[in-house]
């Protein structure tokens, strides 16, 4: 049988693993949110006439 100690070591070392993995996608979420906005990005809402489909006419000869 195993020490119920090394049961709850081996817990808290996957508790920490998955904190340290969701910190590690927090900040990379950030980074992303920073890249995007340096390019220009912005956080405002499209409103219906921007989020309207543009129709596009075919001309080409075929």
């Amino acid at each position: 049988m195993t020490d119920f100690l090394v049961v709850l070591d081996a817990e808290r070392e996957v508790l920490a693993s998955r904190d340290q993995l969701v910190q590690a996608q927090v900040a990379t979420a950030t980074a992303l949110v920073s890249v995007y906005r340096a390019l220009g990005g912005g956080w405002t809402a499209p409103t219906d006439a921007a989020a309207a489909p543009v129709a596009v006419s075919s001309n080409n000869p075929r």
